[in-house]
């Protein structure tokens, strides 16, 4: 069950976490395992966005402590450099209060893990603007979902049963993470075609 979102509904309480595991000799049980997560109101995860926007800070954070322990060893022993707590307090004061949106509805901030790492988060929590025509698609471009309202099409594509094969192949792949040339190569789509999918 690594690498894959997990919720826990308790009433009115969800946790939502993205257990990781970093499988190596120099650990005693041959692995190391954590888990980072992050609590909602279960009424927030019926808003697609929300959803989308804590399941890409889980990714990015599993990411991010990965390469942290894998270089530093911060996490499986006490480096005297990072401190867990300071960065989980510095994190939720980002996201809650401290971070204010652009005019885009973008949150981005950073935040110094060591002195050479900083954990930079990208995240658009509401669509202000609305694009007449679509921008153009390019190769390295990174899809995201965001909240289009409670009946929308991408609802009914995303948890309905109106996918069709192509779109089978290619929600999947797109985890706010993945940039259009990497989705095209995961799904075994042409590159072309997925930016038309867009």
């Amino acid at each position: 069950m690594t690498n894959k979102l997990m919720i826990l509904s308790l009433g009115e309480i969800a946790l939502l976490g993205l257990p990781v595991e970093i499988i190596n000799p120099k650990y005693k049980r041959g692995s190391y395992e954590f888990n980072f997560g992050i609590m909602l109101p279960s009424s927030q995860l019926d808003r697609l966005s929300i959803r989308m926007t804590a399941e890409q800070l889980l990714r990015k954070m599993a990411y991010y402590l990965k390469n942290i322990e894998l270089e530093h060893e911060a996490l499986s022993k006490k480096n005297p450099e990072f401190n867990i707590g300071k960065f989980t307090e510095q994190l939720f004061e980002r996201l809650t209060s401290g971070a204010k949106p652009d005019e885009f509805g973008n949150v981005k901030f950073s935040i110094e893990l060591f002195p050479t790492t900083f954990f930079h988060f990208n995240a658009m929590m509401k669509s202000k603007k609305r694009f007449q025509t679509p921008p153009v698609i390019q190769d390295l471009d990174v899809p995201v979902f965001i909240d289009l309202g409670k009946t929308s099409n991408l609802e009914v594509l995303l948890f309905g049963k109106e996918q069709d094969l192509l779109l089978d192949r290619i929600l999947p792949c797109i985890d706010s993470y993945r940039h259009v040339m990497a989705i095209a190569i995961e799904s075994k789509v042409d590159c072309e075609i997925v930016k038309m999918v867009l």
